[in-house]
């Protein structure tokens, strides 16, 4: 069972157990990062989705991974500066991220530390239907005329630093509008813009004392671009498979 707990900033890290005594933990917690969980617990359940900016989550040291559990909306082992850093001074091998949604989207996925950018990484993803598959290998991601992707809440094309995160978008995508989820490997482009959801979550949220919409947004690797993405600009397109190293999923030829 995993009873070591990880609080982490781009600039501080917590690491307690169960034996620690938790009010002297509240008061460190209090003062570093300005959270005051109730009890372990608490932290896990109740401020991992208030304060999505920090790592929050546990350490097992048998697969020396940190283990964290959330929705969406958390830091992206593959761009976030702070979970690159705590993994190299835990001295561990990677994270495993658990995804907390519904069935059928509770997938889980483990990123080793040489994965970890620290950074928006040089390829991002794009979760959709192959409904548009044919247009997409024709034209790529359009942004004139009728649009070849489901429109987001910014109008803008998203992308996920995570492929397993562009899945969940796919998978939903294609139960709105039909077909299959594809996930596409994309160069990235030169203007990447907030994701309206980390702006809500994240940017917008009294809770995160943090105002660098940057910063922000690479923890979250959670991206959206104005810009048109030209077929050429794909790397690849995949049907995505739950609890499947990315790499391995099978590749649609374009």
């Amino acid at each position: 069972m995993l009873s070591v707990y990880v609080v982490a900033s781009e600039l501080d890290l917590v690491e307690f157990d169960l034996a620690d005594d938790f009010v002297v933990v509240q008061s460190d917690l209090s003062g570093r990062f300005g959270i005051r969980p109730t009890d372990p617990n608490d932290l896990l359940q109740c401020w991992v989705k208030r304060r999505p900016d920090l790592l929050i989550g546990m350490v097992d040291r048998r697969s020396k991974l940190i283990v964290v559990g959330a929705g969406t909306i958390a830091l992206a082992p593959r761009s976030s500066t702070t979970v690159r850093r705590a993994t190299e001074l835990l001295k561990l091998n990677g994270c495993r991220r658990v995804l907390t949604e519904p069935p059928p989207n509770n997938d889980s996925w483990i990123t080793e530390l040489g994965e970890m950018y620290g950074a928006i990484p040089p390829e991002l993803f794009h979760g959709t239907s192959d409904k548009y598959l044919d247009s997409i290998q024709a034209k790529g991601l359009i942004v004139t005329g009728e649009p070849n992707w489901e429109r987001s809440a910014s109008g803008h094309i998203s992308l996920a630093a995570t492929a397993q995160i562009a899945a969940l978008h796919a998978r939903e995508t294609a139960a709105k509008i039909g077909g299959n989820p594809i996930v596409l490997t994309c160069h990235r482009p030169a203007t990447l813009l907030p994701d309206w959801d980390v702006k809500r979550c994240i940017i917008d949220n009294p809770e995160v004392p943090s105002e660098d919409e940057q910063i922000l947004t690479r923890e979250a690797g959670l991206f959206g671009t104005p810009e048109p993405i030209p077929a050429d600009q794909i790397i690849r397109i995949s049907e995505p498979a739950l609890r499947i190293p990315y790499t391995s999923w099978k590749s649609i030829i374009i």
